[in-house]
């Protein structure tokens, strides 16, 4: 399944003071190196915001991954136009916190070589930190400006992607382990909420509830072979370690317990790939370590 491109915003007063080289608009040149940058890296949107005049896309800053702030310093200050979208974003951005864990970076451009950038940038992570975004420094030793503005950008762009990427997949395990959680506790209006319309669940053939089933029917197959032999919360404990997850998949390692009224018990391991889809449960595939010793188990339970 090919991932989705992140989104990077690029929230920017252009300016319109300072060194006349560029006709007055440095920090336009310096978004467009930086945008530049970004777009080098496979798998990067950006939007491009600049201040003055039009009505903000707010519904664009909201579904960014990463918001990019910049704007000229003019007396030793951030421009008012990004200081009133600073202020502009206390309702309901920071309010609600639609902003939170998100990515931040920032830049700017001076007429001097000093100017007081610093105090700009300062004010820029300020504003990211009283959003609770996290501040992407530079990272490098910088070269020439817009050779600067270019790397700048492709490290934006690589964080954010390492950034979407790991929330993403965090919501997958989320999901995943309230599965688990609802299966241990026997909740089937927990399993209904959590699960595909379409979700499947793949079990080793050798097993008496071996093949496909689906979320419908799936109480007829391997909780009916199991449950009755597991009496007490410690056998219903499936023990779930994640091992490894990306943004669509999980993979968890478990334990099958059971233990038969002759006081025969079983515990094996078993390794699950789960898929989550549309933010929902979608796909298992289970691979027990010992689906023989299960299947002998289940067998000699049923004759007790």
């Amino acid at each position: 399944m090919a991932l989705r491109p992140v989104s990077i915003a690029a929230v920017y007063d252009g300016g319109s003071r300072g060194n006349p080289a560029p006709a007055g608009h440095t920090a336009q040149v310096v978004a467009n190196a930086i945008v530049e940058g970004a777009l080098g890296v496979p798998g990067t949107e950006v939007t491009l915001v600049r201040l003055g005049g039009q009505e903000l896309p707010w519904d664009v800053l909201d579904r960014a991954d990463t918001i990019l702030l910049g704007c000229p310093t003019y007396m030793g200050s951030a421009s008012a136009a990004l200081r009133a979208f600073m202020e502009e974003s206390l309702r309901p951005q920071l309010a609600e916190h639609s902003w939170q864990d998100k990515l931040a970076a920032g830049f700017t451009d001076s007429a001097g070589t000093s100017g007081d950038k610093l105090a700009t940038l300062q004010q820029l992570s300020d504003f990211a930190a009283q959003h609770g975004m996290v501040w992407i420094s530079f990272g490098t030793p910088p070269e020439s400006d817009l050779t600067t503005a270019r790397r700048f950008g492709e490290r934006v762009a690589r964080l954010t992607q390492q950034w979407a990427r790991g929330r993403e997949a965090s919501d997958a395990v989320a999901i995943v382990l309230d599965a688990f959680d609802a299966v241990e506790r026997g909740d089937d209006e927990r399993q209904v909420e959590l699960y595909h319309p379409q979700a499947t669940f793949h079990w080793p053939p050798s097993l008496p509830y071996g093949g496909t089933a689906r979320a419908g029917n799936r109480r007829s197959t391997w909780e009916e072979s199991w449950r009755p032999f597991q009496p007490s919360p410690a056998e219903r404990q499936l023990s779930p370690r994640v091992v490894a997850a990306s943004e669509d998949e999980v993979v968890v390692l478990w334990h099958q317990r059971g233990r038969s009224e002759d006081g025969e018990q079983f515990d094996g391991e078993v390794l699950g790939l789960y898929s989550v889809r549309d933010g929902k449960f979608a796909r298992a595939q289970m691979f027990y370590f010992d689906s023989a010793g299960a299947a002998r188990f289940l067998e000699r339970a049923l004759d007790t």
